[in-house]
């Protein structure tokens, strides 16, 4: 029960550190993957748009809820105060996510032969704990 409690303190403290920023961290990304996934099933199944442009509406509008996120919730301090100049370097590393996002995207889709919404969710996971680590060393504490 004990450390039930003391991660429970992390999680709610800010000010916990890299293992509180990590337990705030998965349900942000749990939540952001939900965003990105409804969109591209939607646009995909709905508005009958090809699978890979729609993964890459949805994750960019899912990037951007999780900046600010990000700032108000997961990350204690960041390097970058102002967020003209944070969103920017935060934007590029969801650029090089996007990237990451669609080539394995396809290639689990296309050569691989999985599902898109299995291919897509098998990718989240990989891509959403690359993305933790590269924003807090280069954006946050």
């Amino acid at each position: 029960m004990l450390a039930l409690t003391h991660y429970r303190n992390r999680f709610l403290d800010k000010n916990s550190g890299g293992i509180g920023e990590f337990l705030r961290y998965l349900p942000l990304s749990l939540a952001t993957s939900f965003i990105d996934i409804g969109i591209l099933i939607f646009l995909t199944e709905v508005l009958a748009v090809h699978y890979l442009v729609s993964a890459a509406i949805g994750f960019v509008v899912g990037q951007i809820w999780a900046y600010f996120v990000s700032v108000k919730w997961v990350f204690a301090r960041r390097k970058i105060q102002r967020h003209a100049a944070g969103f920017p370097i935060f934007l590029i590393l969801s650029i090089t996510g996007l990237f990451l996002v669609e080539v394995l995207l396809w290639f689990w889709t296309e050569e691989a032969g999985i599902y898109y919404i299995y291919s897509r969710l098998i990718v989240s996971a990989a891509v959403s704990f690359l993305l933790f680590i590269a924003r807090k060393y280069l954006l946050f504490s």
